[in-house]
């Protein structure tokens, strides 16, 4: 095959260059194709089979999502319990804070009528610039036929003197001074609630 291909390619160089005519390129070309198919073809390749090794030679594959199952159902699983609890958690804390912030405004408010100048840091949260807070000194009032003692707040000028009869009428600040007590006891309680609340979640 390969001598007649390069039979064709030195007749179609004779050709090109003018040494044979059409005719006798024509009739030598089909002189080298009637010699070539007298000649056969040419023989077929060897072809060559593989076999594929048995199916039980092939490692058994992985099975499907075997890595990721697990964490996935336990991630799912214990993320509700954990916020239930803490929903829990967080009902008892502000139940904890109201009992203990009413406690310990109670506390304040006994400490003020029983300790006047325990309430003397109010002063700048009811009385103006330039005045004192003042009580009455435990004033006995009549009630009903009955005596009682009651400590009552005022707020007076700084450097003016006061008698009792005259504290009867300037403003009362009574009702100010226990208000910032129970809320010093809230403010206290929530403290004590926040540190408790850090506490147990940094056990666990």
């Amino acid at each position: 095959m390969d001598d007649s291909v390069q039979s064709l390619e030195k007749l179609a160089e004779l050709h090109r260059r003018g040494d044979l005519s059409d005719a006798e390129f024509a009739e030598a070309k089909r002189g080298l194709l009637e010699e070539s198919a007298a000649a056969g073809p040419a023989p077929a390749a060897p072809v060559v089979h593989f076999s594929a090794p048995a199916p039980s030679s092939y490692p058994p594959p992985p099975p499907l999502n075997e890595t990721h199952t697990t964490p996935a159902t336990t991630s799912i699983a214990v993320a509700p319990a954990r916020s239930a609890r803490w929903g829990g958690g967080w009902k008892i804390a502000v139940i904890a804070w109201i009992v203990v912030g009413l406690v310990l405004g109670i506390a304040a408010i006994i400490i003020a009528e029983v300790a006047p100048s325990s309430a003397q840091w109010t002063k700048g949260l009811v009385c103006a610039s330039g005045e004192r807070l003042v009580t009455n000194g435990g004033v006995v009032e009549s009630n009903g036929g009955s005596a009682q003692g009651a400590t009552h707040f005022y707020c007076v000028p700084a450097n003016q003197p006061v008698t009792g009869f005259e504290l009867l009428s300037l403003p009362e600040k009574t009702g100010s001074v226990l208000g910032l007590s129970f809320l010093l006891g809230f403010l206290i309680a929530g403290v004590l609630t926040l540190i408790g609340v850090v506490t147990v979640r940094s056990r666990n």
